[in-house]
């Protein structure tokens, strides 16, 4: 069975694992004390994780192929092992999982958009945070045309994260500035050295 075909047919009918169940499972491996794989350097180790699936992504991950015909939003790659679906806003339940409320990316595009160091402005075009040389290719750059126009990005959810982006620009500004009025004054107030983890 292929990747995709796995992860369409069989982990969408995987069921949440109960919290007791993970304890359960937790202790069972503690006592096996499984042994290390042979060939692994000493630097790796095995770890348990939980991991939250989010239902419905396989899906919503098709129908933004559909939407984009199987090329990134922004970089137009058409390589599909490449492709990731994007949340414009954060995932929360199937619900978000509409088509406007979400791109088709490049996986580095993708990681990029998620720490908002690039974003989509509201005429649809690309923008690129300062100092990312490497990205400044995609910078202006106009989102295609979904094959449905309905699937065409959310301006309000666009806005909405262009509102956090520059929240989270503007208190990384406003910290810097009083660590340098404090230094200027001499002064450091207790909050402030709080704030600078001193």
């Amino acid at each position: 069975m292929a990747g995709t075909d796995v992860l369409e047919k069989v982990v969408q009918g995987v069921r949440a694992v109960q919290p007791a169940e993970s304890d359960r499972l937790v202790k069972i491996l503690d006592e096996a004390r499984a042994p290390e794989p042979e060939g692994l350097s000493e630097g790796r180790r095995r770890r348990l994780a939980q991991v939250t699936v989010r239902q419905g992504q396989a899906d919503f991950r098709r129908r933004l192929i559909e939407a984009y015909q199987g090329r990134c939003a922004i970089s137009g790659c058409g390589v599909k092992a490449a492709l990731q679906a994007a949340h414009i806003e954060s995932y929360d339940r199937p619900a978000t999982n509409r088509v406007s409320h979400g791109l088709l990316l490049r996986a580095d595009l993708h990681n990029l958009f998620d720490q908002g160091l690039l974003w989509i402005d509201d005429s649809y075009r690309a923008q690129v945070a300062e100092g990312l040389d490497h990205y400044g290719e995609f910078a202006g750059a106009e989102l295609p045309p979904t094959a449905d126009p309905a699937h065409r990005p959310d301006q309000r959810a666009l806005a909405a994260v262009e509102v956090l982006r520059a929240g989270a620009v503007i208190g990384t500004v406003v910290s810097s500035s009083l660590m340098v009025l404090a230094l200027v004054v001499g002064c450091s107030p207790p909050w402030l050295l709080a704030r600078m983890d001193i």
